[in-house]
């Protein structure tokens, strides 16, 4: 299961696995984002790399249009996977 919310602040809420089967979901919701965008994956268990994409590819989208992508509320697991990327290096992670 996967979704994507927004919460009362305009917060993105990412929920569930993100996953190839569920990229086409969130690609969607993540195209129509403009400006400073803010994504809490605080209830995300799980992402792959189709997932890991779809964040560079939000970033770079974002930055061309001088908007900004920041992630918050990771767990551990997904923390992880993104140092493993090494795109903390690259993304701004809170």
């Amino acid at each position: 299961m996967f979704a994507v919310q927004t919460d009362s602040t305009g917060v993105i809420k990412l929920i569930g696995r993100l996953d190839a089967a569920q990229s086409a979901n969130a690609e969607k919701a993540l195209a129509e984002l403009q400006g400073n965008v803010t994504v809490s994956m605080r209830e995300l268990e799980y992402i792959s790399s189709a997932g890991l994409g779809l964040f560079i590819a939000t970033h770079q989208r974002l930055a061309k249009s001088g908007g900004t992508l920041t992630l918050v509320d990771l767990s551990d697991h997904v923390r992880h996977v993104f140092h493993l990327a090494r795109l903390d290096l690259v993304l701004s992670i809170k």
